[in-house]
């Protein structure tokens, strides 16, 4: 962002690369606080988080804002650079929130950030710690950049910062609809918040497909049976929602509901593949191992399985319960 604002100002930019540093600090910072969303004993820890990044958009000259619709749930931080009509605004959106860390495959505190093998290790340094402090020190870095221009920089930046988001996003809808003004006049917005295609390559997400969730109910009896005295007269309400649900798919995973992939543009995959064709970033071999299924249901190759994760519908059930209530 700095070295496109230095290419436009017509000079070398000194800034560049001067935030490497103090990122990193800031990054380790961030790591210790154990903002957990989930957990309803750290919501102060959680505050903390929201606090420390108002001060670091404050210390940009940034107008912020806490949005807080619900109480008990942690605050959105909002943040605006800049009013002029006649710039650009883009907004962007992180999560200062993180997923508990209690994988056994811990090597290291994961709330003490640790450097392993050339990679930076800890909760959230990755998932959304690492990317929110990125876009932050690189707009830093920009505006450095046209200051030591004697230039003002020609857009606006809004910022988007939630802390729920690993825990149902409650409140964000809210806390967006109440503070429209802040990012309306956005003609782009930027979410840090994605994966690559491999390892070594940085690449940008420029869309995603978007997610609907619904939830069925299907019930029984006025009160619990015993299956040893009452099962195998009556419809039981488990074997009904299985039957339901298995009838979603057909054979290799075919989505069976009718008009399901109806108006989906074709050609999606057709501008990412061009700077993919030819690269060794994505194995299909690979990915299988890595998400550890026996065999994909997907065409084994490289455009078909990519476009059948980013382009095409699915239909996924990610849940089941049971209850005598």
């Amino acid at each position: 962002m700095a070295a496109a604002a230095a290419a436009a100002a017509g000079v070398q930019c000194l800034a560049c690369g001067s935030q490497d540093q103090q990122l990193v600090r800031s990054l380790r910072e961030f790591v210790a606080i154990r903002s957990v969303s989930a957990n309803k004993a750290l919501h102060d820890e959680c505050l903390r988080g929201a606090k420390y990044l108002s001060r670091l958009l404050e210390a940009l000259g940034a107008e912020v804002k806490l949005a807080q619709p619900y109480e008990g749930k942690n605050p959105v931080v909002l943040g605006r650079l800049g009013h002029n009509p006649a710039y650009p605004t883009v907004a962007f959106y992180g999560h200062y929130d993180v997923q508990p860390a209690e994988e056994p495959d811990w090597k290291t505190n994961p709330f003490e950030m640790t450097a392993v093998d050339g990679y930076l290790c800890g909760r959230g340094t990755s998932d959304n710690k690492g990317p929110v402090l990125a876009f932050i020190y690189a707009v830093k870095e920009m505006l450095d950049c046209w200051r030591m221009a004697g230039l003002a920089a020609p857009l606006n930046v809004a910022f988007m910062l939630e802390g729920e988001e690993e825990n149902g996003s409650l409140g964000f809808q809210e806390s967006v609809a109440a503070n429209l003004g802040w990012f309306s006049d956005a003609v782009l917005v930027v979410i840090s918040n994605t994966v690559w295609v491999g390892e070594n390559r940085p690449c940008l997400t420029y869309g995603m497909r978007g997610m609907v969730t619904a939830s069925l109910v299907v019930s029984g009896p006025e009160r619990d049976l015993h299956s040893g005295n009452d099962s195998g007269v009556f419809s039981e309400p488990m074997a009904d929602l299985v039957q339901l649900l298995g009838s979603l798919h057909g054979p290799g995973g075919k989505i069976s509901v009718p008009g399901f992939s109806n108006d989906v543009r074709p050609q999606l995959m057709d501008l990412a593949w061009q700077g993919l064709q030819h690269s060794e970033e994505f194995s299909v071999q690979s990915y299988r191992q890595a998400i550890g299924v026996p065999e994909l249901t997907a065409p084994p190759n490289t455009y078909d399985l990519l476009n059948k994760r980013w382009c095409s519908p699915s239909l996924s059930i990610v849940d089941i319960r049971t209850t005598t209530s």
